[in-house]
């Protein structure tokens, strides 16, 4: 049965790349960053994340609202020019 191996840099070596951060978690977590640093969450801090993530969402629903508008004009447009 092999375990694998007792070689000390190896098992460093698969920590250190497990851990590493992408750029995705180092741009959308730098504020998250900054405030775990600081040891304790305010109210303040809480407030703060409650309206980034509302300022998300909105985006988020404006986007889609946009797109579904674009397609129904779209279809639309199309339906009258076929029933021409």
């Amino acid at each position: 049965m092999n375990f694998g191996s007792a070689n000390r840099t190896g098992l460093d070596q698969k920590a250190s790349n497990h851990n590493s951060p992408t750029s995705e978690s180092i741009s959308a977590g730098s504020s998250f960053q900054r405030i775990l640093q600081k040891g304790r969450l305010t109210d303040e801090d809480l407030r703060h994340f409650q309206l980034s993530i509302l300022k998300a969402h909105k985006k988020k629903h404006y986007r889609v609202l946009i797109i579904s508008a674009i397609l129904f004009i779209f279809l639309g447009m199309l339906l009258y020019y076929l029933a021409l």
